[in-house]
C-alpha cells in the first residue's frame, strides 16, 4: 500500500475528526531493487567493455565484436537505472501501521506495530512532544509522561531539506495536544 506523507490531511482530520490514523511511513523496495539492478547493469558494462578491449588487442584471442558496441549502451541503461531507483526510493512511500488515536475517548491504540494500548484515563502527566525521529532528517511526535518518560512513538515522517514537514508537524502536535487536552513539548517551528 502506497501512500504520500498526506501530512496536510492529517492536520485536517485532526482538526475536526474524532478519530486519526497516523500512519508508519516507509520506503518502499521498488527503488532499491531497481538501483540493485542498475549495478548489476554497470558490472555487466564493465565485463563487455574489458571484453571490447581485448577484441582491440591483437596479441590477445578476440572476443565478440558485439561486446565493444553493446558496452556503452549497457553503461547508460545501468547509470539511467541507478538514478531512476534513487528517485523512487526516495519519492514512494508505503504504510507500515500505524497508531490510531481516539480523540474524544484519549485511546491510542497500535495497529501493525509492536506496542501496548494507552488509555488517557486522566491527563495529568501526559504530554505530545515534537522531536527529531530515529532516522535521519526525521522528526516524530511521542506520547510522553513526565515520570515514566516516552510512552510511544505515535508519528514519524522524513523532515527532508525544507521546513515544510517541520512546520506541518509542529502544527500536527499542537492540534493533538489542544484536542487530547494534554500538555505541548519540544520543538516549535
Amino acid at each position: 500500500m502506497f501512500a504520500s506523507l498526506g501530512l496536510p490531511e492529517l492536520l485536517r482530520a485532526a482538526q475536526h475528526d474524532d478519530e486519526v490514523f497516523l500512519p508508519r511511513l516507509e520506503p518502499g523496495w521498488q527503488g532499491a531493487a531497481l538501483a540493485v539492478a542498475g549495478a548489476a547493469l554497470g558490472e555487466a558494462w564493465a565485463l563487455l567493455t574489458k571484453m571490447g578491449q581485448a577484441s582491440a588487442a591483437p596479441t590477445v584471442a578476440m572476443a565478440p565484436e558485439w561486446a565493444a558496441r553493446l558496452g556503452p549502451a549497457l553503461g547508460w541503461l545501468a547509470l539511467a537505472f541507478i538514478f531512476a531507483g534513487l528517485l523512487i526510493q526516495l519519492s514512494t512511500w508505503r504504510v507500515r501501521g500505524g497508531w490510531r488515536l481516539r480523540l474524544d475517548s484519549g485511546e491510542f491504540k497500535p495497529e501493525g506495530l509492536p506496542g501496548q494500548p494507552v488509555l488517557l484515563e486522566s491527563t495529568q502527566g501526559y504530554a505530545l512532544s515534537c522531536v527529531a525521529g530515529d532516522r535521519f532528517r526525521s522528526v516524530a511526535i511521542d506520547l510522553r509522561h513526565e515520570e515514566r518518560g516516552r510512552v510511544a512513538r505515535i508519528f514519524q515522517t522524513p523532515a527532508r531539506t525544507s521546513m515544510k514537514n517541520l512546520r506541518a508537524c509542529s502544527e500536527l502536535t499542537d492540534v493533538l495536544a489542544a484536542r487530547l487536552g494534554v500538555a505541548r513539548e519540544g520543538m516549535r517551528v
